[in-house]
C-alpha cells in the first residue's frame, strides 16, 4: 500500500468518519498483547482504509488505541502509569509541549505530521501530556474518537475486555 500523502491525512481528520460495527472480537496482536482493529468508514458506510488498533499489554493493563491511516500510524494514546516518564524530541518546545511527559499521553498528529512527513517511518516520537484521568476501557476508546473527530454510537461505547482478566483493578 502506498504511502498517504499528508493531504490525505488532513481530509481524512476532516471529514466524517463512524466506527464500523460493534465491538471486533480480541485476538493475539504483537508480543503477546491482545488487540482488535476497529474499521472507520465514511457516511455511506465506505471503509477510509483506515483502522482504530486498541492494544493490551499481556497483564491486560495499559491500553494502547492507534489511529492506522493506509497502513502507517498517524495517531496514538497510551494509558500509563503516573509514575512512567518520557522524554520528547526537541522539536515539541517549539509546540509547547514538555520535554518530558508523565504519566497516559497521546502521540498527536499536529506533533508528529513534520516528522511523518519526512521519515514515513511508523513512530510518532512527539507526545503531550493528558490531564484527564481515564479508567475505563470504554472511556479511553471515546475519548480517542472525540480527539479524532469519529462519530460512535450508544452501542458501540460497551467494550468488553479479553476473557484472561481484568485492567485498572
Amino acid at each position: 500500500m502506498a504511502n498517504p500523502t499528508i493531504a490525505d491525512i488532513e481530509n481524512f481528520f476532516s471529514s466524517d468518519k463512524f466506527l464500523d460495527g460493534l465491538h471486533p472480537d480480541w485476538g493475539e496482536g504483537y508480543l503477546g498483547t491482545q488487540q482488535f482493529r476497529w474499521n472507520i468508514v465514511d457516511t455511506l458506510g465506505v471503509s477510509l482504509q483506515s483502522h482504530l488498533v486498541v492494544s493490551l499489554k499481556p497483564s491486560l493493563d495499559r491500553p494502547t488505541v492507534a489511529l492506522i491511516v493506509r497502513g502507517h500510524p498517524v495517531y496514538r494514546f497510551d494509558v500509563v502509569p503516573a509514575t512512567e516518564e518520557k522524554l520528547n524530541p526537541p522539536w515539541a518546545a517549539a509546540l509547547n509541549l514538555p520535554n518530558y511527559v508523565r504519566g497516559t499521553h497521546s502521540h498527536p498528529w499536529y506533533a508528529n505530521k513534520d516528522h511523518i512527513a519526512q521519515k514515513w517511518d511508523k513512530t510518532l516520537p512527539c507526545r503531550e501530556p493528558v490531564e484527564q484521568k481515564l479508567t475505563e476501557l470504554e472511556h479511553v476508546i471515546a475519548y480517542v474518537a472525540h480527539e479524532l473527530n469519529i462519530t460512535m454510537n450508544s452501542e458501540q461505547r460497551v467494550v468488553y475486555l479479553p476473557e484472561q482478566g481484568r485492567f485498572f483493578n
